[in-house]
C-alpha cells in the first residue's frame, strides 16, 4: 500500500490582495479530494503579508491536511532590473516558523505592518536574508523562475543568491519551483532539477487550481512516504500538541530534502475552456483592478 503527501506550498487566501479564496475553504476542499491513504501539505504563501503564527496554522490543521505558515516576499527590485534583465518582479517564497518576523519588521527595519497584515515596503534582498539569518526552522523556494524571456529571478539570479546564502553562512534549505501554475510555457529550455532541491507549486489563487480539475495549468506535487512517517504526520491533528507540530513541520522539511528525488511534480494544461476562460478573466482582474500599484510591485 503506498502513502503519499500531497504538496501544495504555494497557495494564496484572502489576505493577498488577489486571491478569492479563504483558508477553511482551501482546507476543506484540499480534504474532501485527498485519497484514503493521503495527507495534504498545505503552505499559505500570501504577498507581503506577514504569516500566521505556529499556534494559529496548528488550529487549522485537520487529521488529512498540515498547514504551515509562509510568506511571497516582493523584493524590491531597480529600473535597471527591469530594463536590462527583464525582471518584471523579484520574489521569494520562505515557510515555517516566523513568529518573530512583525517585531523584526517594525524593530529592525522601522517599517509598518498595514491592518491586513502586509507589510508597508518591499525589502531588498539582502534585508530578506539579514532576517533569515536571525531566525530558523524555515525553508526558501525560489517560485516560477524565469525560463523564457520576461519573469522573476533567472537562472543566474538563482545561482548568485544560492552563492549569497553560502558567503553569509545562512543555513536554510534552498528549493527551487520545477514547475509552477499560472505558467503557461513548458520548462524546456533550462531545468532546475539537476542542480537544486527542487518542488512543484500550484500558485493557487481559486480553489480549483489546488488538483488537477482545475484547467489553468495547474500543478500537483507528490511524495510517497513510509507508513511511519504518514502515521508520525497525521497525529499532529489529533493531538493538537504545538511542540509536536513544529517537529512535524521540521520532519516533513527533511523529508523534502532526504527524498527529493522520488518527489512527482506533474503539471496540467488546459482541461476545459470554461474552466480556463474563467480563470482568465479572474487573473486579470486581479492584476489590473488596483494598476498601477500591484501590477509593478
Amino acid at each position: 500500500m503506498k502513502y503519499n503527501l500531497h504538496l501544495q506550498l504555494h497557495v494564496h487566501s484572502t489576505r493577498s490582495f488577489d486571491s478569492d479564496v479563504s483558508i477553511k475553504e482551501a482546507i476543506i476542499y484540499f480534504e474532501k479530494n485527498l485519497g484514503e491513504n493521503e495527507i495534504g501539505v498545505l503552505g499559505i504563501t500570501d504577498h507581503n503579508i506577514l504569516p500566521f503564527s505556529m499556534k494559529e496554522a496548528l488550529k487549522y490543521c485537520t487529521n488529512k491536511v498540515i498547514v504551515i505558515p509562509g510568506i511571497q516576499w516582493r523584493l524590491f527590485k531597480t529600473v535597471k532590473d527591469v530594463l536590462t534583465k527583464l525582471c518584471t518582479r523579484r520574489e521569494i517564497l520562505t515557510l515555517g516558523d516566523h513568529d518573530d518576523l512583525g517585531e523584526y519588521i517594525k524593530n529592525k527595519l522601522s517599517l509598518r505592518i498595514k491592518k491586513n497584515g502586509e507589510i508597508s515596503d518591499n525589502l531588498t534582498e539582502d534585508q530578506m536574508l539579514n532576517y533569515l539569518n536571525s531566525s530558523k526552522d524555515k525553508i526558501l523556494i525560489v517560485p516560477h523562475p524565469k525560463h523564457f524571456i520576461i519573469e522573476y529571478y533567472g537562472k543566474k539570479e538563482v545561482v548568485a543568491l544560492k552563492k549569497k546564502l553560502e558567503y553569509k553562512n545562512i543555513e536554510i534549505p534552498f528549493f527551487v519551483e520545477e514547475k509552477t501554475g499560472y505558467d503557461p510555457l513548458p520548462r524546456i529550455l533550462y531545468s532546475y532539477k539537476s542542480k537544486y532541491l527542487t518542488t512543484g507549486g500550484s500558485d493557487a489563487h481559486e480553489i480549483i487550481s489546488l488538483f488537477k480539475t482545475s484547467s489553468f495549468f495547474s500543478v500537483v506535487t507528490k511524495l510517497e512516504i513510509s507508513l511511519e512517517d504518514f502515521e508520525y504526520i497525521k497525529t499532529v491533528g489529533h493531538k493538537k500538541d504545538i511542540n509536536l507540530y513544529k517537529n512535524a513541520v521540521s520532519h516533513l522539511f527533511n523529508l523534502l530534502i532526504t527524498q527529493n528525488k522520488n518527489i512527482k511534480i506533474n503539471k496540467y494544461y488546459i482541461r476545459s475552456n470554461l474552466h480556463f476562460f474563467r480563470s482568465l478573466i479572474k487573473w486579470a482582474k486581479r492584476r489590473f483592478e488596483d494598476f498601477p500599484h500591484h501590477f509593478f510591485h
